[in-house]
């Protein structure tokens, strides 16, 4: 009893851990003065949320596109990855599969490719000069 105990409380510490280790956990909001949107209007407003769940980041998106219509990303709860850098199926519009995969870099630079119906989605990544700029608020 006492080693499961000691497992559990390690596997918790290590969480904690990574969570407290891992910058991109929190409330980001988006930066519309430093943002550019190709093609079509930037959203107007625009907030995800990263939170750990054991070793998945939980990674929730909500807010106003550029027409006015809800922007709600991830479903309900929000969809939980591994960071690992392979494909995992997000909630997505019903008819578009869509996977992401998400490697971490270093503490200020992650790798992120979408794909849609098993294509790399054109605009997404850090680098992207369309790429939405957030700032935890």
């Amino acid at each position: 009893m006492r080693v499961l105990h000691l497992a559990v409380a390690v596997c918790i510490m290590s969480t904690a851990l990574f969570s407290a280790d891992n910058p991109f956990v929190g409330t980001w909001k988006l930066n519309k003065a430093r943002s550019k949107s190709s093609p079509g209007p930037a959203p107007k407003e625009l907030t995800v949320k990263f939170d750990m769940e054991g070793e998945k980041v939980r990674r929730k998106a909500t807010g106003i596109d550029g027409d006015g219509k809800p922007i709600a990303q991830g479903g309900k709860e929000g969809d939980a990855i591994m960071w690992d850098g392979k494909d995992h199926p997000v909630t997505s519009p019903p008819g578009q599969e869509m996977t992401v995969a998400v490697k971490r870099i270093n503490d200020h630079t992650s790798d992120v490719t979408v794909k849609q119906n098993g294509k790399v989605m054109e605009g997404y990544g850090y680098d992207s000069p369309s790429y939405p700029r957030m700032a935890k608020p």
